[in-house]
This record gives structure tokens, C-alpha cells and sequence, in this order.
């Protein structure tokens, strides 16, 4: 049963489990209702003990309060059950435009612990079903935390991306930096992690059939000799075949960076054992490699999810033939698979005739564009910003024209590296060893 009556705005409480948890501004609501009154009645439920609460109509009460009402009409609501409150309240929200994503989430939650399916949500509310499945893994995160990211920026695929990972504190983690330029290296680390954690009870059972776990000292022994190093995410069963195994020697493994190493004693006794030097210059080596690897990977992905917009369909056509032009000039020095794909001799092929090309016959394929890019010539983990060295030197900070030729056109398009990644660029990273004054200025070509 339904009756119109006119309540005292101090009577009328809202909802505990109203989707709308921040009201926003109602400055300019409170004016309206001050000059014009209340124009669409709220609808409430009677709570018992002369109070009542708001299933529709929380900002119009908030507002019609700072406006100075003493009432405001309302639909009371006087046969609905629990369940039937909740809906209500949660259809009339859902189908609004301002709600946050995170609000939309926790409604979509909170109609699915009620019993709808995704199916039915999607359905009341006018969303897809793959959106709605999207937006109950964003209800299971942390809610405050889930809240705080939104303020920068956070988007649904962030917070998607942010759900795959299985532990409840470096999900805090990560919603923490959402929204800031380390939220892409932060996350990518985590969820490698975490795959290499699904990974390695398989590859230790393995491993253990032939080997033990290395102690500290036998990680840098002289008196063992690496002769396997594969990624986690790339070891396949059997990398070590048995036949390989030779029963006169010791064999131990180590995980370290997201890689295993199979070492084995030499077959001589007493092998020299490596100073702290050496184990200080192999540590940084690797670490290096795995970030090279991994700002490779960021960039890569980058460019897959790039979503352009005329604006910068513009900025492509304007700007990218010359940028992969010249990339490849200072990279190799040899533009032969730029004229193989314009149709161009490469004796005679320059920056003009490849741009006129690119914009003439291409326009428009991002795709292709993209592709020139990022082929096998230009982009991977192998382009770096520093020097191994070799022995027992410290590996150094070394220029690279064209990796800074691709950093360049990509931070046009919007990418922000990170921290760290800057500091690979600039030469702060403090995993470099200072510079020789003589080799100071020296560009990778």
C-alpha cells in the first residue's frame, strides 16, 4: 500500500545500503528547492518508531535540508519486504549516470547477494553482462582503498586488472598507486609474481629429482658451472632432459629475477670462488636485465591497448613516419626493411619519400603504422640503456639513441614511464656504476 503524505525532513533517514554513498555538491539542488520546492515526491518506508527510511530521493532530503524545509513529500511505502526495499532503492540508483563506478559496483554486489543473476542484473539495470561481471570484480575489492583510487583517475579495466591479483595486501598495494605512473610497472611485477608462484611448486618437483636448492655460497661457488637459465614463465617440463644428467657431478638450482638457473659442479675440484665484487656485479646484471625485460613489456603493452581518437590519428600520420625513419637510421643505420615495406629502392629511399609514402598509402592503418614501430628491428628486450661490461666491472649507464627515439614518440601518444624506468633513461638508477670521465657521452648506436 502506497500513501502520499508530507514529512519532517529530521524524520527521514537514508538508506544504510544506498549505492550512493557521496551526495556531491547540492549548492544549486538546495537553490531550486528553496525557490521552487520539492517537485518529485521521495519514497520512503516506515521504520517503526515514527521515523523512516529513503529508498529513493537521498539527495533531494540532504538538499531540501540545507535548503531550511521543515517537509517534504514522500510516497510511503508500507508492504514491501526487505528484499523488495533494497530493489527498489538499488534500480532507481543504478539507472543513474552520476554514480561513481565503485558505487555501481557495490550496487551490482549487493543485487547479486540478493539473488539476481548477472543475467537479470544486466538486464534491470541496461548494462552488458561482460560490464556487470567487470564491475562485481571491482565490489571485491577493498572499499575504501577502491574509493581513494577512483579520486585519480582509476578505470575499470584498472581496477579488473587489479582484482587478478589473489593477495589482499598487494591489492591495497596497487590500489594505492593507481592513477599514478607506477601503477603499470607495479602491477605488471605483481601479477608476474604471482604467476611464477602458481608456477615454480611444478618446476621444483621437477627440479628436485636431480638437484637441490643452492645455499648462498653455492650460488657464486667457483666450484659449479650455470648450464641452464630460462625465465619461470617460459620453462617448459623437461628443459633438463635426463640424459643430461651426469651422475659424477652435483647439481643445484636457484630462483632469482623470475629465472632458474641449473648449475652443476665442474669436473675439476677446487674451482676459484667469486669475491664479493663479482657476486655484487652479477647481481646488478641480472636485476638490470629483468628491468630492461619488463619496460620492454610495458611499452609492448602499451602500444596494444593504444586507443586513438582523431586528435591523435593526426598525430600519427604527422609524426610517426619520421620517428621510425629515423629510429632506424640511428639504430642500424640500414632502412632496408622500411623500403621493403614501402616498395621503395633502399638505395634511394629518405625521410621524405617514406613519410609522402606512409600518408599517401597508409593513412589511417594505425595497425600498420604501429607495426613498422614495433617489428623486430625496432623495439624488444634486448634494447637497453646500459653496458654489462665484462669481468668484474660494474655495468654502466649507456645512451641510446633509438630506444630514446621510441620513448619520445610514445610519451607523445600519452606514456608515462616510471620512476625507475626514468632513471634507466637518465642514468640515476643506482644500479649503475658511475661513468668514467672519458666515457662520459657515449651513445649506443
Amino acid at each position: 500500500m502506497t500513501t502520499m503524505q508530507e514529512i519532517a525532513v529530521e524524520l527521514i533517514r537514508p538508506h544504510p545500503q544506498n549505492p550512493r554513498q557521496d551526495l556531491g555538491d547540492l549548492t544549486e539542488l538546495a537553490d531550486s528547492i528553496r525557490e521552487k520546492g520539492v517537485l518529485q515526491n521521495l519514497t520512503v518506508v516506515p521504520n517503526g518508531d515514527g521515523t523512516y527510511t529513503a529508498l529513493i530521493g537521498h539527495r533531494r532530503a540532504a538538499a531540501a535540508k540545507m535548503a531550511g524545509l521543515a517537509t517534504v513529500p514522500c510516497a510511503v511505502r508500507e508492504d514491501l519486504t526487505e528484499k523488495e526495499q533494497i530493489g527498489i532503492m538499488l534500480l532507481e540508483n543504478m539507472q543513474r549516470s552520476d554514480l561513481t563506478l565503485v558505487e555501481q559496483a557495490q550496487g551490482m554486489q549487493l543485487m547479486f547477494d540478493l539473488g539476481d543473476s548477472v543475467a537479470e542484473i544486466a538486464k534491470k539495470t541496461g548494462f552488458g553482462e561482460t560490464t556487470v561481471r567487470k564491475r562485481l570484480k571491482v565490489a571485491a575489492l577493498p572499499a575504501d582503498a577502491a574509493r581513494e583510487a577512483e579520486t585519480r583517475g582509476a578505470t575499470l579495466e584498472d581496477y579488473v586488472r587489479v582484482s587478478e591479483i589473489e593477495s589482499e595486501k598487494e591489492r591495497v598495494r596497487l590500489l594505492g598507486l593507481m592513477g599514478t605512473r607506477e601503477f603499470d610497472f607495479h602491477m605488471q611485477r605483481s601479477k608476474q609474481e604471482q604467476e611464477e608462484k602458481k608456477r615454480m611448486p611444478a618446476i621444483e618437483q621437477e627440479l628436485n629429482a636431480f638437484a637441490r636448492e643452492a645455499t648462498q655460497d653455492e650460488v657464486w661457488s667457483g666450484r659449479f658451472e650455470t648450464i641452464l637459465t630460462k625465465r619461470i614463465l617460459d620453462y617448459e617440463p623437461g628443459s633438463v632432459t635426463p640424459k643430461e644428467i651426469n651422475p659424477k657431478r652435483k647439481y643445484v638450482w636457484i630462483h632469482s629475477y623470475g629465472e632458474i638457473k641449473v648449475r652443476a659442479t665442474v669436473l675439476r675440484s677446487n674451482g676459484p670462488q667469486k669475491s664479493e665484487q663479482e657476486k655484487e656485479v652479477d647481481r646488478r646484471r641480472r636485476e638490470l636485465k629483468a628491468l630492461t625485460r619488463q619496460f620492454y613489456a610495458l611499452r609492448r603493452d602499451f602500444i596494444l591497448q593504444y586507443q586513438n581518437d582523431r586528435k591523435d590519428r593526426e598525430l600519427l600520420l604527422a609524426e610517426l613516419p619520421l620517428a621510425v625513419y629515423w629510429s632506424a637510421q640511428s639504430y642500424a643505420n640500414d632502412c632496408g626493411h622500411l623500403a621493403a615495406i614501402a616498395g621503395i629502392d633502399k638505395n634511394y629511399i629518405n625521410e621524405h619519400e617514406f613519410s609522402a609514402w606512409l600518408q599517401q598509402e597508409h593513412a589511417g592503418m594505425l595497425g600498420q603504422l604501429l607495426w613498422v614501430l614495433y617489428g623486430d628491428d625496432e623495439d624488444g628486450s634486448g634494447a637497453q640503456y646500459y653496458y654489462a661490461g665484462w669481468g668484474k666491472d660494474m655495468p654502466v649507464h649507456q645512451g641510446c639513441r633509438h630506444l630514446d627515439a621510441i620513448y619520445d614518440y610514445l610519451m607523445r601518444l600519452g606514456y608515462v614511464p616510471c620512476t625507475e624506468e626514468q632513471q634507466l633513461r637518465d642514468g640515476t638508477h643506482p644500479l649503475f656504476a658511475k661513468w668514467k670521465e672519458e666515457n662520459r657521452g657515449r651513445k649506443k648506436a
